[in-house]
């Protein structure tokens, strides 16, 4: 299998969460801004564009290494889900020391964002079997092949 497949799975994975990530930014920021003012929307803001910069990073590398034909797509994943949590939290805590910041808001819209793009990530990786170096059709055919020799 070629890494262009993989690499186009990426692609799609990076589309698709930062298409739910502006719409949770959209609902967050309107939200925080309207029950406790505009520097909480701001807040909310910064907290879900970190999630978009982190989860994007992560993606870039993850498409990267699928155009280099590298098959380690699941164990980067994986790592960059650990990593993004880590940072995610050490980012939190940095920004709650900033006197301006509604941390409240922060904390709730990052959260929102964390889960979101987790849970989309989750499934839009289940329904891409070449993200895995995985030919689903070859596995199809192989499993035919085989329950025809019986």
């Amino acid at each position: 299998m070629s890494g262009a497949p993989v690499a186009d799975a990426a692609d799609d994975l990076l589309r698709g969460t930062l298409r739910v990530l502006g719409l949770v930014a959209v609902v967050v920021v309107t939200a925080a801004s309207l029950l406790a003012g505009p520097v909480a929307g701001l807040s909310a803001l910064i907290g879900v564009g970190f999630v978009a910069v982190l989860f994007g990073v992560s993606t870039a590398v993850l498409a990267w290494l699928a155009r280099r034909g590298a098959g380690s797509a699941l164990g980067v994943l994986a790592g960059a889900m650990v990593g993004r949590l880590i940072l995610y939290a050490a980012a939190l805590s940095v920004l709650a020391q900033v006197a301006w910041v509604h941390r409240t808001s922060l904390a709730l819209a990052t959260a929102v964002a964390v889960a979101l793009t987790l849970a989309y990530e989750l499934r839009a990786l289940s329904r891409m079997p070449r993200l895995f170096w995985i030919d689903a059709d070859a596995s199809h055919t192989a499993a035919l092949d085989t329950t025809r020799s019986r």
